[in-house]
């Protein structure tokens, strides 16, 4: 609950404290909002960092798979090729 100046002298501020209470909660509010916007600002860049890494992930994995199927054909063919001399 926020605490006024005003709050103790209910009889001499009138409407004072209300107003003064309604400052401070407006202000609590944008410090809230302030905090809220940094903290969505942030974690969007750590979206995207994450998002960068899954994309280089993605792609060295596609590049090993790649190359791990260009191994498993060529050793195919060097099968062959020795179960053809042999024959």
């Amino acid at each position: 609950m926020p605490t006024s100046i005003a709050r103790p002298f209910p009889a001499v501020t009138g409407g004072l404290a209300d107003t003064i209470d309604d400052i401070e909660k407006e202000e609590g509010h944008d410090h809230e909002a302030e905090d809220a916007v940094r903290r969505l600002d942030a974690w969007k860049a750590r979206r995207a960092q994450t998002a960068d890494a899954e994309q280089r992930l993605n792609a060295l994995l596609l590049r090993l798979v790649a190359e791990g199927d260009a191994r498993i054909t060529a050793r195919a063919a060097e099968r062959t090729s020795m179960a053809g001399s042999a024959a």
